[in-house]
């Protein structure tokens, strides 16, 4: 019997790492393209309009991605950093961005094509290598995570190694909107990387967990027949 709880939870495991595939997203590949984690969205220039993204693993999606008040794209390849404990964080995605400051007003970055039953993790890199006036206000959809109000794009981000994230994400009519905005006193703001990725419904794990417990129990009952 244990050998087939040992089983399910196994396929606990195994399901836990096949949820939809991430979507990656590199903002401002003015440096290398990046060679891990996957395929990469890149964007080297604005504006973004309804382009069509692909998944981590080279296959195209019904997601679309439009910059609806554009940042301004930038150059530069000092302000990355990577961490072997968030995976998805790689130095040549984050170390080059889009910036904006307060001519801009708040920036809107639109997701499309998203599924209304199902709910998603975003989460998004800001850094920069300077010392002053770079903190932000993040949302996503109208809401802020723990650390993304006030974010400190180089005390929080280029030194702390920090990702802001949303965990549970509902879209709506389809959409899921972030926006960033810069925090009262401040000058610039960064978006550097995102991450995007549907999460896996509890009931499938549930019910796949219980039908390979069944299967054993049913190839037990045989053998002992």
């Amino acid at each position: 019997m244990f050998k087939y709880i040992a089983l399910a939870l196994s396929v606990f495991a195994v399901l836990a790492t096949c949820a939809q595939a991430e979507i990656l997203i590199d903002f401002n590949d003015s440096a290398t393209n990046p060679s891990s984690g996957g395929t990469w969205n890149t964007f080297g220039a604005l504006p973004i309009t309804a382009y069509g993204l692909v998944d981590s693993s080279g296959t195209a999606t019904s997601v679309t991605m439009v910059f609806t008040v554009p940042a301004a794209d930038s150059i530069s390849t000092d302000d990355g950093w990577s961490d072997a404990s968030i995976p998805w964080v790689v130095q040549d995605a984050t170390r080059d961005f889009f910036w904006f400051d307060s001519s801009h007003g708040t920036v809107t970055l639109e997701f499309d094509g998203l599924d209304d039953n199902k709910t998603y993790v975003v989460e998004l890199v800001a850094s920069r290598n300077t010392t002053s006036d770079v903190a932000c206000n993040y949302q996503v959809q109208g809401n802020y995570t723990t650390n993304s109000e006030g974010f400190d794009c180089y005390a929080d981000g280029y030194l702390g190694h920090e990702v802001m994230a949303w965990e549970s994400v509902a879209p709506t009519g389809g959409k899921i909107t972030l926006t960033a905005g810069l925090a009262t006193g401040n000058t610039y703001g960064y978006l550097n990387a995102l991450r995007l990725e549907e999460v896996p419904e509890p009931s499938t794990f549930v019910l796949l967990g219980l039908a390979a417990v069944s299967g054993g129990l049913f190839w037990q009952r045989r053998r002992c027949c």
